[in-house]
């Protein structure tokens, strides 16, 4: 399943943005095993943890710091990897 392919029918309102986050996130990585998610100890908050649960190899906790998660995530990149970093950064 692509972003650009995601239907109107699969986004419902009412349901908080994190579930909806964790739930596209599912649906890409049935299909796409370089789909990486990067994590700095937010798995709970941002509702990932069924995620982890559904593909643990797929999931990477680096606990509270933010500053390994980058490091990890250009490795991780550099092999090939997508990734997708929570929480999303800042701008």
């Amino acid at each position: 399943m692509e972003l650009d392919k995601i239907e109107e029918k699969d986004l419902k309102m009412g349901i908080a943005n994190q579930v909806t986050f964790s739930n596209t996130l599912m649906k890409l990585a049935e299909t796409d095993r370089d789909l990486i998610v990067v994590t700095s100890d937010s798995r709970g908050s941002g509702k990932l943890v069924p995620f982890a649960e559904k593909f643990p190899k797929q999931i990477v906790e680096v606990g509270i710091a933010e500053q390994n998660l980058v490091g990890v995530a250009a490795g991780l990149a550099s092999a090939g990897k997508r990734l997708l970093q929570f929480p999303l950064p800042v701008s």
